[in-house]
């Protein structure tokens, strides 16, 4: 089976005195080439580029509540504030059982409809809306985590029916958790991925 070594981007996150510092690397990786011609619609170009992807995507968000601010940037980093602990460290801190007893005793509802409100606003999908990149604190929700580079369409009213069932699920209203869909992502040609590939 051929191999090919194709240019990805990941990024570690550092939380000191509440703040976060994000960091973005760039690495060959060898995959099989099958794999690259079907699954590869989050592939990056470097991670400059994925800094900056991400950072401008909060910056849209920043003067809204729910949301992480920017506070200092280089080329392939940025600090922002902390939001607090996800909602899966949370389940495995506390439990589900506390957890639910927390989120029903806040105005969730509106705080899911201002968090889709605003992402629609400002025509951003959310690909990877889950529990490792929804937190809790205060209160209130935050939402984290805006750097997958899906090639992709933006389909409106779709940041809210998976927060929506990711709600229902943890109060208690559904009894299983599916948020498989998350928007329509295209799929790079070949051609496109070419100055990626070595």
């Amino acid at each position: 089976m051929t191999q090919l070594s194709i240019l990805v981007t990941y990024a570690k996150t550092n939380i000191l005195d509440n703040k976060v510092e994000k960091t973005f690397f760039s690495k060959y990786l060898k995959l099989d080439k099958s794999y690259i011609e079907n699954n590869n619609s989050w592939f990056c170009e470097n991670e400059n580029k994925a800094c900056s992807q991400e950072f401008n995507r909060i910056k849209k968000l920043e003067k809204y509540d729910h949301f992480p601010k920017i506070i200092s940037s280089t080329k392939n980093s940025y600090i922002m504030t902390y939001c607090g602990p996800t909602i899966r460290q949370l389940i495995r801190q506390k439990g589900l059982k506390q957890l639910r007893k927390e989120l029903q005793n806040i105005n969730l509802e509106t705080q899911i409809e201002n968090i889709s409100k605003y992402l629609d606003e400002k025509l951003i999908q959310h690909y990877d809306l889950g529990t490792n990149n929804i937190c809790f604190y205060n209160k209130k929700i935050y939402i984290i985590d805006f750097g997958c580079n899906y090639k992709s369409y933006f389909i409106k009213g779709e940041n809210y029916k998976i927060l929506k069932e990711i709600f229902d699920y943890l109060i208690g209203n559904k009894t299983t958790l599916n948020y498989s869909k998350r928007g329509e992502h295209k799929q790079y040609t070949m051609k496109e991925l070419e100055p990626y590939i070595r």
